[in-house]
């Protein structure tokens, strides 16, 4: 079948935005011993590697590896943390969140029996900007301060998240003209975003699994899977692609084709 001169202008747009998207952090938590969750993605040198401490039996690979979404995943139990420690994120802060700019995208896997708890999933802060995403009463809920100190807090209510894996993505995008960091969340590829009352201020610490902060540590219960951070916003659809893929994290032209085959199995749907 021939492309269409539409569609062949449709797929070069896609992509030029998948392509723009760098992935810069990746722990696929699918290491079987030892207390290194191994940063993946093959950009940072060195590697952006987290060390996992606190538990009962010690928080290992050994001992708290389970099934994950793609592979193994990594299960947190109300007391586990994975740090990146804030001297490592000093090496090549270029490549994360305020290295550069303030648009980034948080994605990754995650399991629990207790989602309404109040828990972080992951507390990030370096150089002037912070974010943290966790879990509220019966939502998904973001922290964000971007570089020209605007505080931004959304939150997400879904029915329920205690019925296994679910794709939670967060995508920040720099407003271009006052500089403010703007997030919106995305639950099993839907965007779904409300301004928040309350959120998790992510404290001095980069972690997995907590937030380090004076007001309480907010230690998260359950299983994560496939946690990545790419350096540009990311659409809806390319974050839907990752939803759907059945790949942890697809490369740009599965991305663009998923999307794209998306569209087409909506027009064909429709003229049937």
């Amino acid at each position: 079948m021939l492309l269409t001169k539409k569609m062949l202008i449709l797929l070069v747009a896609l992509w030029a935005s998948v392509s723009n998207a760098a992935l810069v952090l990746h722990y696929d938590f699918d290491e079987s011993t030892g207390t290194v969750a191994h940063d993946t993605a093959g950009v940072a040198d060195p590697a952006y590697d987290a060390t996992m401490f606190n538990g009962t039996p010690a928080f290992s690979f050994d001992d708290y590896s389970v099934a994950g979404k793609y592979g193994t995943a990594l299960d947190f139990r109300g007391g586990n943390v994975a740090e990146v420690y804030t001297s490592r994120m000093s090496a090549t802060p270029e490549n994360l969140p305020g290295g550069t700019s303030d648009s980034f995208t948080v994605s990754t896997w995650v399991k629990t029996g207790n989602w309404a708890q109040a828990s972080v999933l992951f507390a990030y802060a370096y150089n002037d900007v912070e974010f943290s995403i966790g879990f509220g009463s019966s939502n998904v809920r973001v922290y964000c301060r971007g570089e020209n100190d605007v505080l931004s807090q959304v939150e997400s209510s879904v029915a329920n998240l205690d019925d296994g894996w679910h794709h939670i993505a967060v995508a920040v995008a720099e407003d271009s003209e006052t500089g403010d960091a703007i997030p919106i969340i995305y639950v099993d590829g839907v965007a779904t975003s409300t301004t928040a009352s309350t959120s998790w201020q992510p404290g001095a610490r980069v972690s997995l699994g907590r937030r380090y902060h004076t007001s309480g540590m907010r230690y998260f219960t359950g299983a994560l899977d496939d946690f990545a951070i790419f350096n540009n916003t990311l659409s809806e659809q390319q974050i839907t692609g990752i939803y759907t893929s059945t790949t942890a994290i697809p490369e740009p032209l599965t991305v663009l084709l998923l999307t794209a085959g998306a569209g087409m199995a909506i027009r064909i749907r429709k003229n049937s």
